[in-house]
């Protein structure tokens, strides 16, 4: 029985370590997020200034770090230049009012555009539903922090 007993404590001693080897080795999701979120910025900033818009001051503040800066810099533009926003995916927008429901906000102007099928009424109506409350607005996680 005492063999079994030091058996089974080695057993459980060489898992735990294996296990936490093996968590501690491996990326965590704000680590996955910051490559996605970094190649995704690389590839909007690529898009607008390939179409004639200024985005050195976002790309100065992603250079420094400042990823909730170039994020603040980048919905600035798209206020001042409504065009240059890419248009959402109608499934997007339907998380989004999902998220905006959960959140206790009136999103029913939205929902009646995704209702009717219509992505572009959806979409402005989310960009007007933004506008008034810029709070709502989901911030990036703070990508500096991973390095």
């Amino acid at each position: 029985m005492k063999e079994f007993l030091i058996g089974s404590l080695f057993t459980l001693v060489i898992f735990t370590t294996l296990l936490i080897s093996t968590c501690a080795a491996a990326p965590d999701d704000q680590q996955t997020g910051g490559a996605h979120y970094a190649d995704h910025m690389k590839d909007t900033l690529a898009n607008l200034s390939a179409k004639g818009y200024d985005v050195s001051q976002i790309q100065a503040a992603i250079d420094k770090g400042d990823n909730q800066g170039a994020f603040k810099l980048l919905n600035d533009l798209y206020d001042q230049h409504p065009e240059a926003r890419p248009p959402m995916s109608m499934d997007r927008i339907k998380q989004t009012v999902t998220n905006l429901t959960a959140k206790g906000f009136d999103v029913s102007q939205i929902q009646a555009a995704i209702d009717g099928g219509d992505a572009g009424k959806a979409t402005t109506a989310l960009n007007d539903f933004w506008k008034a409350h810029p709070d709502a607005r989901p911030a990036p996680r703070d990508q500096a922090k991973t390095s």
